[in-house]
């Protein structure tokens, strides 16, 4: 398909530099950290102050985590589909300024009332 020059002329072009690794690497850390602060939180929040039992949190979250794979390559292809004069990610980006927090401080609003209720809630808001 391509000459030999043409391959490894390709393969320069894509080697990323050590500057371009460190940086995605940070970013990688400062995206992640505050979702793993947060789910650990969480866990502790709807156990220990809820009183939700510990299986059935963790039953939530592994379905989430379900939901999560699949709608990361729903929106992944939505994304490819996406075409704006702010590019591809910066609508949907500013489509989530207020919900997101929204939605957060929804988590910690669990009502009283029964386990099952407490439960649906929690699936709810924290999908």
């Amino acid at each position: 398909m391509f000459s030999s020059k043409g391959e490894s002329q390709i393969l320069k072009e894509d080697k990323l530099t050590r500057k371009s690794i460190i940086c995605y690497g940070i970013g990688g850390v400062g995206l992640d950290f505050p979702f793993v602060i947060l789910s650990v939180l969480l866990t502790y929040f709807y156990t220990n102050v809820v009183g939700v039992n510990m299986a059935a949190v963790g039953t939530v979250f592994l379905i989430s985590k379900i939901f999560d794979g699949i709608s990361d390559i729903i929106f992944g292809e939505v994304l490819s589909h996406t075409q704006t004069k702010w590019g591809k990610c910066r609508p949907w980006l500013l489509r989530t300024i207020i919900p997101m927090p929204v939605s957060v401080f929804l988590l910690f609003l669990v009502p009283d009332a029964s386990e099952a209720v407490r439960l649906i809630y929690i699936f709810i808001t924290y999908n």
